[in-house]
Order: structure tokens, then C-alpha cells, then sequence
């Protein structure tokens, strides 16, 4: 018997879960034996929004177009470049438990991921990172750049290059034990801070340069 071809599903808990994909959109009907397997990569495995105030859930075949449609603040710059000055009150820098700031949806090399920045209160602090919107087996293959800098303040920058996150890291639940990314506490944030020319406001400015991993 081969792996793909159609045959009846025995109706356990396990199985269940490749039902819920099969509502998502996924085509493919599988014996017990092989569902796990199946699951860890199915694409229509449905994700937490990247934006965790966000109650909804999706595919990653469809996240970047609920984004598009239900967080149209979120920017979509076409290259591997970003940068935005993310603005910041001095209310942010003491509230009490967590914001997040839209970033953008960046495309790259064909496949999407998405920037963001958030604050948690305490030991946390700030946290700038990137997902790979696609399959999380293929996140290994690209890595990112993540600067914080104050143009107003020679010297006045953090900077971080690495992996980026795979979908399964999605979540606020996970968020704190497995995104890794740009970290830094509230008072190298204060320091970042710089006024923006046109709004008057301060910001914080990031860059984020997403490239292939160099296998070596």
C-alpha cells in the first residue's frame, strides 16, 4: 500500500485531528499508522495569527491572506528589507503586562514572513523577531537581521542574526520559551528611542534583512 493513496480512516483521537485538516482544505485520507507522520508537516494544519491579540486561527496556506484581510495595518513591503519606527510612549515603557506592534508581511525567495516587535512587562522586555510563514520543517533554510539603532545617538544600537521561527512556535503560550530573536530590557529601549521627523513621535527603529541560510 502506498502513503498518499485513498484509503478509509480508522476514527480514533488521532485520526481526529486529520479530520479538522481535511475541514481546513487538506485533500489527503490516510490509515492510522501513518497520521502522525502526516501531521507534523501538513500544510493545512491551522496556526495561531501571528498578531497574538488575534483570536483566530489558519492555515498557513491562507495566513497571509487573513492577514491581509483582518490586520490591514500590517505593512507588505516587496523584498527581503524592511525597516519601520515603531512608535513608542513613555506608557509603553512601564505598562504592565504585554503589547505587540504591527510589523509586515516581507516576501522573499517566494515564500512570506511576517516581522514583529512586542513588550512584556518585567524580566521579559522587548523582542523583535521574524516567522516563516510556510511549512516549519523549511524555516531552517533562511535566517534573519534584526538592528534596533538611534539615528540621533552615535553608537545608540542592539543587533541580532539568526534562525528564523518556524510556525510552530506561534502562540503566546509559547512565545517567551521558543522565539528567539532581538532581545533588550526597557532601559535600552528608552535610549533607542528617537524623535520621527514627520510625526513628531518617538520611535524606535528597526531593520529586518531576511536571507538563505548558508549551509556550510
Amino acid at each position: 500500500m502506498q502513503v498518499g493513496s485513498k484509503q478509509s480512516v480508522i476514527h480514533t483521537t488521532t485520526d481526529y485531528q486529520l479530520l479538522r485538516n481535511s475541514a481546513q482544505g487538506c485533500p489527503v485520507e490516510l490509515p492510522r499508522r501513518f497520521i502522525d507522520q502526516h501531521e507534523a508537516n501538513c500544510h493545512f494544519l491551522a496556526y495561531p495569527c501571528v498578531l497574538m491579540a488575534c483570536k483566530e486561527t489558519s492555515p498557513m496556506a491562507t495566513m497571509v491572506a487573513h492577514i491581509t484581510s483582518a490586520h490591514p495595518e500590517v505593512h507588505h513591503p516587496p523584498s527581503a528589507f524592511f525597516r519601520k519606527g515603531f512608535p513608542v510612549s513613555e506608557a509603553d515603557l512601564t505598562a504592565k503586562g504585554w503589547k505587540q506592534w504591527h510589523g509586515a508581511v516581507v516576501t522573499f525567495d517566494g515564500h512570506h514572513f511576517y516581522t514583529g516587535l512586542q513588550r512584556a512587562a518585567g524580566s521579559a522586555g522587548w523582542h523583535a523577531w521574524v516567522h516563516f510563514l510556510g511549512p516549519p520543517e523549511q524555516a531552517s533554510g533562511y535566517r534573519v537581521k534584526v538592528t534596533a539603532n538611534n539615528p540621533q545617538a552615535v553608537g545608540k544600537y542592539v543587533s541580532f542574526e539568526g534562525p528564523v521561527n518556524g510556525a510552530d512556535t506561534l502562540g503566546k503560550h509559547k512565545f517567551l520559551r521558543e522565539v528567539v530573536g532581538l532581545t533588550f530590557p526597557d532601559r535600552v529601549a528608552r535610549s533607542l528611542l528617537n524623535r520621527h521627523t514627520k510625526t513628531g513621535k518617538n520611535v524606535i527603529g528597526l531593520t529586518y534583512t531576511i536571507s538563505k541560510q548558508v549551509m556550510g
